[in-house]
Order: C-alpha cells, then structure tokens, then sequence
C-alpha cells in the first residue's frame, strides 16, 4: 500500500506520483474534506482517515473539488456496502482505468460524485457497475448523466416506441429498439445505450441524413441532437482505440 506521506510530502495517485504537495496543503485539503463531509452527512464521526486519505488524493490530484470529492467517497461507501477498503481500492482502480483510456480524471469522478440513487440504480447501482458506466460514458463522449437519460427515455414505453417508428418512417433504415428497452428495465442502463448506438449506425452514416431525419434519430435515442452527434462521434474515437489495441 502508498504511505500518504514520504518526507513530509504527500504522494499522489500513481499516475501523477512526480508531483508533491507540502504538508500544509495536505491538510489544508483534508481540513476541507472533513468540512465537505459533514455538509454531505451531517456528521463527521465515522469518517476515517483512510476515507479522508482518498478524498485528498482526489482533491489535489486531479483538482477535484472537496464537495465533489466527498460526495464521491460517500457514494462509493454506499455501493460498497460500507467498506472502506472497497471504497479506497475503487477510487484508485476508477483513475487508473480513466488513465489507461486518456480520459480526463476529473469529469468521471463528477458523474460519480453526482451521480442520483436513481441513476446508480438504473447502472445496477454496484461500485463496479457505476464506475464502468462513468468510464464509458466518456469515452462515447457523453456523461453518466446521459446515458441513464437514454435508459430513462426507453422505459417510457408509448413514446420510445412512437419515436423509434417516425425515425423508420423518415429515415428508411430499420431500427429495433426492443433489447434495448429489455436491457433498461433490468438495470443494465449501458448495455441499452450500447444497443441503441448498434442500432443507430455510425457518425458517417449520420452526417449524410437531412436535419428531419438526425433529429428523429436523436429523439429514438432519447437524445438532443447535439448529444447524439457526440455520442456517436465518441464512440467512433472509442472502437478506433479498442482497434488499435487489438493490433499490439
């Protein structure tokens, strides 16, 4: 395991671990978080250090803010039934995969942070689910936030089903939205946001339509336009990396 501080500096995520912080900023940060803590729950009296060790990591790593960086361990405490181990071990496993995609460190860890009882539950509401699910919701260049709006969207049974015939209708491509909406109503909101994407072809194929028929589209998604074209725009960035890494 890291030690937090080595010659009265403090060593960061091992991805930034170059960069050192005195010991005033370490707790200045933590004094912070501790504050933060209690404005998420009332109460600082079960928050150890290892939690506020995590939650400094994440405020001068990566700049998150001390509220968000508190409300991103409370989160994690929640979906892993309390265990602070599981809890540090997911903050530190999250940077390393949003690293290893080049993603920016700080806008995975808002969507968790900020991330409902709502939108964890329609993720499956476990730490490894929400945590994969912030990952790759941007890498599609989109947020969590996003992509539980198009499982959200399908569940509304009457118009998904409106919406997905209009876009048939004006576009002339088939699209089936079924597994899609099956895969919502079982929690799996990014394996429905996978398959919507399956079913909405690629960027290219998306640039040549009229605007009547991209904003039908869209709307199938359960997406504005501007969110679709980033969406699909993401995901083409997203098989081109997984190409690449399929070829070393």
């Amino acid at each position: 395991s890291k030690r937090l501080l080595k010659d009265g500096n403090v060593v960061l995520l091992p991805q930034v671990s170059k960069i050192w912080y005195s010991e005033l900023a370490v707790h200045n940060a933590s004094a912070e978080n501790d504050e933060q803590w209690f404005a998420v729950n009332g109460s600082v009296y079960n928050v150890s250090g290892k939690l506020v060790d995590s939650a400094t990591k994440l405020r001068l790593g990566i700049g998150l803010s001390a509220e968000d960086s508190a409300k991103v361990m409370d989160n994690m405490m929640l979906m892993t039934g309390f265990s602070e181990d599981t809890a540090a071990a997911m903050v530190e496993s999250t940077y390393a995969m949003s690293d290893m995609y080049g993603l920016n460190a700080q806008l995975v860890f808002q969507d968790i942070a900020n991330a409902s009882t709502e939108t964890r539950t329609m993720f499956g509401g476990t730490a490894d689910n929400v945590r994969n699910a912030a990952i790759e919701a941007r890498r599609m260049g989109i947020s969590m936030d996003d992509m539980a709006k198009v499982a959200k969207g399908l569940l509304d049974f009457e118009s998904s089903i409106e919406a997905e015939m209009e876009a048939q209708l004006l576009t002339g491509k088939n699209i089936n939205l079924q597994k899609a909406r099956e895969l919502a109503m079982s929690g799996d909101a990014l394996g429905a946001s996978q398959e919507v994407l399956k079913q909405m072809g690629g960027i290219e194929e998306f640039n040549k339509m009229n605007i009547f028929q991209k904003e039908a589209m869209a709307k199938a998604a359960g997406l504005e336009l501007g969110e679709m074209e980033k969406m699909l725009k993401g995901n083409k960035t997203k098989k081109g990396q997984e190409d690449e890494a399929a070829k070393r």
